[in-house]
């Protein structure tokens, strides 16, 4: 018996980033699609996936963020686009697009800042003022004059919206100038304070960065474990009221992996668990209840040969004990987010692979 019906919606030419929003506020979940191997941004109207193009300006599109930027109500698209990680620097740049006459309508683009390898855009009210910012993480410097030179450090920034965001400038705040092949990111409240932590995969190992409760949000950075990782999630998965974390590693790796709390989550050792080392390039990864019973189970995959996609049921968690069925194996899994798209109270599986969406 199969887990999960599969639904294609579009074949794309090496689509790495998805996003889930409703777009054109009918109450119904779209889905947003950014190609890094074609000149293509689109987003796809539930429920039959009517195409609907966004941009055609650039390639390299690594990911694509939605959020009502100029507060007309609308949502607008951040895209960070131009990546190219087999040079020494790209002409990786963010930009936002704006719908002229609503979301079936023509699409314009503005330029927000040029980051080189950025990689990872995301909206989030990181400073509390009601507002989201625009958090971007990059994979390398442009130091270096090495192509694939992941000790060259990166960034980690995040942009304020401006008052007027079409003319005015989007400032740079720099979290952290040194962190190395930042990968991926989670932004949650880990710790339970009411403000919105940032937890990243790097080559620096599985990092907490931690807000303070000034205005300017100082972020202290916490090393959970030096393993170089690729991907996390946040989610509390023994229920007791305390979030873990779930680690894909190495960066491309073979091991899923999770972090248990200590009760000093700043000063404990976070105990490592390996829950599957049987992957090849380790690239999705994500944490909910799909079947409503109450517990969290893990949805994980990789890309590489034997590529698959699995789900993960706790049968003991304090054994580190998981009961795995497969989802699929033939798709080349890039990555997965559990939403209910159609709208029946069930979880769904949104999915991008090296083909298709």
């Amino acid at each position: 018996m199969e887990l999960f019906e599969i639904h294609l919606v579009d074949s794309v030419k090496a689509p790495y980033t998805v996003e889930v929003a409703d777009m054109n506020g009918n109450g119904m979940m779209d889905i947003v699609v950014g190609s890094t191997g074609d000149y293509f941004i689109a987003w796809y109207e539930a429920p039959y996936w009517k195409k609907h193009i966004i941009g055609t300006n650039t390639r390299g599109n690594i990911s694509a963020a939605t959020y009502d930027i100029d507060g007309d109500g609308e949502l607008e698209v951040a895209v960070c686009s131009e990546f190219n990680m087999g040079v020494a620097k790209d002409a990786a740049y963010l930009q936002w697009f704006d719908a002229v006459d609503g979301p079936e309508s023509e699409w314009v683009s503005y330029k927000i800042d040029d980051l080189s390898f950025a990689h990872g855009g995301h909206f989030a009210d990181i400073d509390g003022d009601g507002v989201d910012e625009f958090v971007v993480g990059t994979m390398r410097g442009t130091i270096s004059p090495e192509p694939l030179d992941w000790d060259d450090p990166g960034l980690l920034v995040y942009y304020k919206i401006p008052e007027h965001p079409r003319k005015d400038r989007w400032m740079r705040h720099v979290i952290d100038d040194n962190v190395k092949r930042l990968h991926n990111k989670h932004i949650i409240d880990l710790d339970g304070d009411g403000r919105l932590d940032i937890i990243a995969a790097a080559k620096d190992g599985v990092l907490w960065y931690e807000p303070d409760a000034s205005k300017e949000r100082i972020f202290k950075k916490h090393i959970i474990n030096d393993h170089d990782a690729g991907n996390v999630f946040v989610a509390d998965l023994d229920g007791d009221g305390v979030n873990e974390i779930v680690s894909l590693e190495a960066w491309h790796g073979t091991e899923l992996v999770w972090y248990k709390a200590p009760d000093d989550l700043r000063a404990g050792k976070w105990i490592r668990h390996v829950i599957d080392d049987t992957f090849d390039s380790a690239h999705a990864v994500c944490c909910a209840d799909m079947n409503n019973d109450g517990k969290i189970e893990i949805i994980a995959g990789f890309r590489g040969i034997g590529t698959s996609l699995n789900y993960y049921e706790p049968v003991d968690i304090k054994a580190n004990k998981w009961k795995k069925r497969l989802i699929d194996d033939n798709m080349g899994i890039t990555g997965v987010v559990a939403v209910d798209i159609d709208g029946d109270g069930k979880l769904d599986l949104r999915l991008f692979t090296r083909g298709g969406a």
